[in-house]
Order: C-alpha cells, then sequence, then structure tokens
C-alpha cells in the first residue's frame, strides 16, 4: 500500500514537470506554498541582488546552507537557472517588501 502510494505521488509529480516543461513560463502559485520561511528569506534576498556570501551573512547560516536553499527552492518550483529565480524572485518580492 505504502509503495502504491509512493508510486502516484511521484507520478502526480512527473506530470506536473511535464506540463511545467511544455510552458516554462507558467508559475504555479501553490508551488510557492510549499517554501519553508528559511527560503522564502533567500528568495526575498535574493530579489535584492544579494550574493550567496551576502545572504549567508544576513542570514546567519553557512554558505552550504544557502546553496542547499536554492537547491530546495529550483526542485520545489522546477526553475533553472539563478537569473530565472532571481526574476522570478523580484515579481514576488518588490523591492519595498518586508524582509
Amino acid at each position: 500500500m505504502v509503495e502504491t502510494k509512493r508510486y502516484e505521488r511521484e507520478l502526480a509529480e512527473a506530470i506536473e514537470r511535464a506540463r511545467v516543461a511544455m510552458n516554462p513560463r507558467a508559475v504555479r502559485g501553490e508551488r510557492w506554498a510549499t517554501l519553508c520561511p528559511a527560503e522564502v528569506s533567500v528568495m526575498k534576498l535574493l530579489s535584492l541582488g544579494f550574493s550567496n556570501f551576502d545572504i549567508a551573512d544576513a542570514m546567519g547560516i553557512s554558505g552550504e546552507t544557502v546553496r542547499t536553499y536554492l537547491k530546495r527552492i529550483y526542485d520545489k518550483c522546477y526553475i533553472e537557472g539563478r537569473s530565472t529565480l532571481v526574476a522570478v524572485a523580484s515579481r514576488l518580492f518588490p523591492i519595498d517588501a518586508e524582509l
């Protein structure tokens, strides 16, 4: 039974990835809702033009942790490339947004 649920979840994720791949400009709102607060903070700092080093310093975490958060954001939101992520983050979190 557990294997069936896992298979169904993986199948649904594969279908969603294929759908997004067919329309890479589509931004799904529910994808952003799955981000943890730290990942959201990383995106907000990215939208302000912070480097990984600057993000780590501002959040009081290591550079490796920043890279981990970025990887999770890429995976959860099906984004490829930092420039795309920065563009999306800038749209989602305008400059005057509260950190």
